[in-house]
């Protein structure tokens, strides 16, 4: 048996690994497998039929995932899938290039356990819209106690309280399907689905537990861009996130960098969706069922690995052109007692780089520093030009999380409907009309690749 050198080989028989490069021995009379996986190939799976002294040669030749090739990963995303039984749902979203790819990606399938993440996430909105507090208790009832993962089901008892933070916090980081059924009691399993459909969710429920890959996927990548939320609560919920018990699947073979996420599994379901972290940011959501769950928690680690090789060099052919990703996702954090934001993480020069700004009540908080994700989608943000902060006075003047700051991207293409910053000249976020553009600004417009200089439009303040 022979194996291609390959980036972090491995060569498989019957489960069992031998030399990565090639292997020769006897075998029992009988079926056998043989799989083949490395960081540079899509996993090479096949049986061999092995008869009485009979020399049984086999060659692996595994297909190569093509660096920054699209079109020939999804070609091996089908074969890989395609081959090996049972129903997967794939959905891939980098948020540094805006690729997205999808595999089954609308199908609805059992989430598991990730059904927990819109139930998260609308408690958090909840808190942040003052409907609740975080520190406010619930107390359990019997209906309430479910087994499987989590410790509230074997340490609680009817009767006992806990606050809303301590079941998110179980609820996130073990699973806990009591915490589940808890929160959902109190908050509304209709109500939670209302909410997971405003934010591009129809289809997950809490109490079929159906979800689609795909809109797992979008809440998440709302989640990492701060389309949702508020700067506190998206800081503790991805914090709950990378950092759960479940680091089996896309974290396996990405073990140098940070993921958050979130896991399902019940039987044959094994599934995950999470936001890959880092200089270079990518949602994958996957979800299977088949009769064999080892199968579907490997390939989960396999499409992730396939899948971050092929997004990254797609973000690295774009920085080689010239061009820079629109680095979207930007937290921040709040110093206690402080009255001030610093920064909590930052992808790319998006913003302005002096990030601590002082407010007081009542005063326009002008260094607000978070940015608008219109303007942060443009696919061609330039590297090497320094962006500009528009400041958009909304919401209530004594919190400055909620007055917005328009990043918006330094080139523009013919296709894009909203105006771009060019050298010194400052535009707005055209589409929503958020910014009173009272300087010059150019536009490319349609049929033309040469920019041209327009006067300021009359948008309307926000």
């Amino acid at each position: 048996m022979s194996a291609p050198a390959a980036n972090g080989g491995q060569l498989l028989i019957d489960g069992n690994p031998v030399s990565a490069t090639g292997w020769t021995g006897e075998l029992q009379v009988g079926h056998h497998t043989v799989a083949f996986r490395s960081a540079d190939t899509w996993p090479w799976l096949a049986g061999v039929d092995v008869q009485w002294q009979q020399r049984t040669d086999v060659k692996v030749a595994p297909t190569s995932v093509v660096p920054g090739d699209e079109g020939a990963f999804v070609a091996g995303l089908n074969a890989y899938l395609g081959g090996l039984g049972g129903r997967y749902g794939v959905w891939l979203d980098d948020l540094s290039s805006g690729r997205q790819i999808g595999y089954h990606a609308g199908d609805s399938m059992e989430a598991a356990s990730v059904i927990k993440l819109p139930l998260a996430l609308y408690l958090l909105d909840q808190a942040a819209q003052n409907k609740l507090k975080l520190s406010d208790t619930i107390q359990l009832e019997d209906s309430d106690f479910m087994g499987g993962t989590g410790t509230l089901y074997y340490s609680n008892a009817p009767g006992d309280t806990l606050s809303y933070q301590d079941l998110l916090g179980l609820l996130i980081q073990q699973s806990d399907n009591t915490a589940w059924k808890a929160l959902k009691r109190v908050l509304g399993s209709d109500k939670v689905d209302a909410y997971a459909a405003s934010i591009g969710a129809p289809d997950c429920h809490q109490e079929d537990d159906n979800c689609t890959p795909q809109e797992a996927g979008l809440m998440l990548a709302k989640l990492a861009t701060s389309a949702v939320l508020d700067a506190g609560g998206r800081q503790m919920l991805i914090g709950l996130l990378e950092n759960t018990a479940f680091n089996d699947r896309i974290n396996y073979y990405l073990g140098n960098v940070a993921i958050a996420h979130k896991v399902g599994m019940d039987g044959g379901v094994m599934n995950d969706a999470g936001i890959v972290l880092g200089s270079h940011q990518f949602v994958i959501s996957m979800f299977t069922d088949s009769d064999n769950p080892d199968q579907g928690v490997q390939a989960i680690r396999d499409v992730s690995r396939a899948g971050r090789q092929v997004l990254l060099e797609v973000a690295k052919s774009l920085r080689g052109a010239g061009l820079a990703p629109p680095f979207r996702r930007l937290a921040l954090e709040v110093a206690r007692g402080a009255g001030r934001q610093v920064r909590h993480r930052v992808d790319g020069l998006v913003v302005d780089p002096q990030l601590e700004v002082q407010v007081r009540p009542g005063r326009v908080a002008r260094g607000a520093l978070e940015a608008d994700r219109l303007a942060l989608g443009d696919g061609v943000a330039h590297l090497d030009e320094r962006p500009v902060q528009v400041p958009v006075q909304r919401g209530q003047p004594a919190l400055v999380l909620e007055h917005h700051v328009v990043a918006v991207a330094v080139w523009a293409t013919a296709d894009q409907d909203h105006d771009a910053i060019v050298g010194s000249l400052h535009g707005g976020a055209f589409r929503q009309g958020l910014v009173d553009a009272g300087v010059e600004v150019r536009k490319a417009p349609v049929g033309r690749l040469e920019p041209v200089r327009r006067r300021p439009k009359a948008l309307r303040d926000g």
